[in-house]
């Protein structure tokens, strides 16, 4: 039997308004908040982000601007269980700000559980400061060899694509990005698969595969520029090496210290296969578009391209989207960051593009695809 949790909460947003009396209902996972007209609007804990209210925690889905605040710390403590971890982090950044003033006899449980979450953050903060202090030790080949492994396994099983114009083009946009990547170690290789899917990864390495439902939703060769300079951003940031290293925590942090590769190999391949399938945090997604815009402009490519894709990307309904592609964060939000980033950059005119982009026979590109 499925358990179900319902807590008496405020519902604001929509048509909760400023607040109103609501239901927050918790189920294999799901958070649903219930209007007391019995109106059901389910919470995307991916969209989510937590803050406080006065004495209230306050939890928000930042597209549907849903969102609900309770003094309830049992609240706090199941929808942690269910939590992203995004949304985990930030939930525990807000309980210390929020339980540490609460001092009535009624609240001492909270108090407790802020204790142990502040023991427990402050050992995750530790063991990543390590993790992240540590990859400098750790060589690039070390990022290749994990890259490596997974790449074959993720393409035993698929159709690669041949077709010269499809597969010349790819690359040549791809090498004239790789110049201005800010790693001169990463030596980027790629395949084309064909698949619906409108997707693209890039494994530690620099390993980038690209789906043909990619190369269809895009309307450019700008938008593709755009793609693949933020997935070349994961490879020379190395989010899936610092990945690695969080996961596997001080134990094999201290072994790479003292010159011993094999935890951090032996976890790499696993670790990359958790990446591709929920995605990369939202930090590191940041870090990649804006990264992947100082590449793709320095290489002569339009950034705006990036929002654009972005936008586009949102509003498909009806093809396959891979959930963290979408929800890491939602692409509206990324597209809007952009922008943003990019007026910035032209109100202080910090750059502009060094390199010229080749030139794309973008229609003949099309008409290839409707072949496949």
């Amino acid at each position: 039997m499925v358990e179900v949790d319902h807590f008496d909460v405020t519902g604001h947003g929509g048509e909760f308004g400023i607040g109103s009396p609501a239901r927050l209902e918790i189920k294999s996972g799901v958070v649903t908040l219930i209007s007391k007209d019995g109106q059901r609007h389910a919470l995307d804990l991916h969209h989510c982000e937590a803050s406080v209210v006065g004495t209230c925690l306050d939890v928000l889905d930042e597209v549907s601007e849903i969102g609900f605040s309770t003094k309830n710390p049992q609240v706090f403590t199941e929808i942690l269980k269910v939590a992203p971890l995004d949304l985990e982090t930030s939930l525990q950044e807000m309980a210390k700000i929020l339980y540490k003033t609460k001092k009535s006899k009624n609240q001492i449980y909270v108090f407790l559980l802020l204790i142990s979450v502040g023991i427990i953050g402050s050992l995750i903060f530790f063991e990543r400061q390590i993790s992240k202090n540590v990859i400098d030790w750790i060589p690039i080949s070390v990022d290749q060899v994990i890259g490596e492994s997974v790449h074959d396994q993720m393409i035993e099983s698929q159709t690669e694509v041949s077709d010269g114009i499809l597969v010349e083009s790819l690359q040549e946009i791809l090498d004239s990005l790789t110049p201005y990547i800010p790693s001169d170690e990463i030596e980027p290789r790629m395949v084309l698969i064909v698949s619906p899917e409108v997707n693209a990864y890039c494994l530690p390495g620099g390993y980038i595969t690209v789906f043909t439902g990619l190369l269809e939703l895009a309307e450019s060769p700008d938008e593709v520029a755009a793609v693949l300079a933020h997935e070349l951003a994961h490879a020379t940031e190395r989010h899936g090496l610092k990945s690695v290293a969080r996961v596997t925590g001080t134990a094999v942090a201290f072994q790479v210290l003292i010159g011993d590769m094999s935890g951090i190999l032996a976890a790499g391949g696993e670790t990359a296969l958790q990446i591709l399938n929920r995605g990369y945090g939202r930090d590191d997604e940041r870090e990649a578009d804006d990264v992947g815009l100082e590449i793709m402009t320095a290489a002569g490519w339009d950034p705006m391209a990036m929002s654009t894709f972005f936008e586009r990307l949102s509003d498909q309904k009806n093809i396959e989207i891979p959930d963290w592609l979408s929800t890491h964060p939602h692409p509206l939000i990324r597209s809007s960051r952009i922008k943003e980033s990019l007026r910035l950059r032209e109100s202080k005119k910090t750059s502009s593009g060094v390199g010229t982009a080749p030139v794309i026979d973008w229609a003949g590109v099309k008409r290839t695809l409707e072949k496949l």
